[in-house]
């Protein structure tokens, strides 16, 4: 059974400590109103390299090298946020965080699905050809999408394209040929031989549930001739 225990992503780890400083501050704020609090420095610790236990390690061991020799995370939470690694300094992602939206915006509308030919037509007549061009579109136009068409479909695929707004998966690029790999053909595969396949040491339970979730998003908003030529490292940014 030791071979079943959760191991996490730090990405994992960071977003339950944000969650748990977010939840103090809020109290704090409720309590002393006058009180900011700019920063916070957290610590946290494993046992020393020589004493080490020899189990599973709570954080994914083949994604992060030496983990197994003893671990200390400082993290600074702020305006500058920082993160080191037995004193060595971790890259944290960058503010502006790509979006599944990116990969697609450029894209045709008969991309969305639901949206054929004489939708696309439609739409052309109000200057709007691509998925970017979709997601922008204000309640002034689209009323008049709706009006004309006498349909509220225009709302609902506008709303599609907005389920792109979702930040792209940080997972370690995997080996072909999952890598090459279609996104329609990801979504046939069970969770559990996704996992596998992803590396259960290398790709935490909680973000492989969260993938799947975002595969379930494209399924509905992406036409499937366009997953079946998406590749899963272009949707993850390799």
């Amino acid at each position: 059974m030791a071979e079943d225990k959760l191991q996490l992503a730090f990405g994992d780890l960071f977003k339950s400590i944000v969650h748990e400083f977010s939840t103090a501050l809020t109290l704090v704020k409720r309590s002393h109103p006058s009180v900011a609090v700019r920063s916070i420095r957290l610590h946290l610790g494993q046992l020393p390299e020589d004493e080490v236990e020899t189990g599973p390690s709570l954080i994914l061991p083949d994604r992060y090298p030496d983990i197994d020799k003893g671990w200390q995370l400082q993290l600074e939470l702020g305006e500058r946020p920082e993160a080191s690694l037995r004193g060595v300094p971790i890259r944290l992602p960058s503010v502006s965080v790509p979006t599944v939206l990116d990969l697609f915006a450029d894209q045709p509308l008969a991309a969305v699905k639901g949206i054929d030919a004489t939708w696309s037509q439609r739409f052309a007549e109000f200057e709007i050809l691509r998925v970017c061009h979709l997601v922008r579109l204000e309640e002034p136009l689209l009323h008049k999408l709706m009006n004309s068409s006498h349909s509220l479909l225009p709302r609902e695929f506008r709303q599609k394209t907005r389920l792109l707004k979702v930040p792209v998966p940080a997972l370690p690029l995997p080996e072909s040929p999952l890598g090459k790999m279609s996104l329609y053909k990801m979504l046939q595969m069970p969770t559990d031989q996704l996992h596998e396949r992803l590396g259960r040491r290398k790709v935490s339970q909680e973000e492989v549930v969260a993938l799947v979730e975002l595969l379930d998003t494209l399924s509905i908003v992406i036409d499937s001739s366009l997953l079946r030529q998406t590749r899963f490292e272009q949707l993850i940014g390799g």
